[in-house]
């Protein structure tokens, strides 16, 4: 809207100044041609100073800018003010789509947000954490377990990758969990590529984005991972009371 306004402007602009240059510059032919007919019908004045008078008038009119050089000038003048209002346009354009994506990445965030604090993500969460305590592959050989928690962490991924959410806020909400599930699963999960014969790419995404979101003085030992898998098992418990 404001880039039409302001387009109309410096049209208007143009418009009105080619139309005034032309009206001065044909002001001053008339005068010009009203005082040569005053030489002319002077009989006072010689041939001499008629011609002198006239050279002088001449050059006088000579500085005035013809209609061609004001429209000169006034493009060059658009011309600027186009370029002018095609990188105010391009400004305005890129701004409105930073400001799209942000909206999109927190409403897309709140959205995972509500899913993750579902009931039906906690039972899920619940029941992942209660079969980990009974995985042992060394031991007990591999099985399959329910992947809902794996998936999900592995959309945020996917989702962090191609800066579809706003990062900042996925670390703040998403950060902690993801660090400790990964810890928790990375064993599973090896034996699922290797099971699947798919290398490094089954829940790809899963594993960068939680070790972007490992910190430096995380202490993710036996005891933090026991505590952390104890929590994620009392989540119903907790809801209900």
């Amino acid at each position: 809207m404001f880039a039409v306004r302001l387009k109309n402007l410096l049209l208007a602009f143009f418009i009105s100044t080619t139309a005034l240059a032309i009206a001065a510059d044909e002001t001053e032919d008339a005068r010009r041609e009203k005082f040569k007919a005053f030489l002319l019908e002077t009989n006072q004045t010689s041939d001499a100073q008629r011609l002198a008078i006239q050279n002088q008038v001449e050059r006088k009119t000579n500085r005035v800018m013809t209609p061609e050089a004001w429209v000169a000038v006034c493009t060059g003048v658009l011309a600027g003010a186009t370029v002018l209002l095609a990188l105010l346009t391009y400004r305005l354009e890129r701004a409105w789509k930073e400001s799209s994506e942000k909206q999109i990445g927190v409403q897309t965030l709140l959205a995972l947000q509500s899913r993750f604090d579902s009931m039906e993500m906690k039972w899920a969460r619940m029941r992942l954490a209660d079969k980990l305590a009974m995985y042992n592959p060394a031991l007990r050989g591999h099985s399959k377990m329910d992947e809902d928690v794996l998936k999900f962490f592995d959309s945020i991924g996917t989702l962090y990758k191609h800066n579809l959410i706003n990062k900042k806020l996925a670390g703040s909400a998403f950060g902690f969990y993801a660090c400790r599930w990964w810890e928790a699963l990375k064993d599973y999960v090896d034996h699922e590529r290797k099971r699947h014969g798919e290398g490094v790419s089954l829940f790809e995404d899963f594993e960068k984005f939680a070790k972007a979101m490992r910190r430096p003085e995380d202490k993710l030992d036996e005891a933090e991972m026991e505590r952390f898998k104890f929590d994620e098992r009392s989540l119903i418990e907790r809801a209900k009371g």
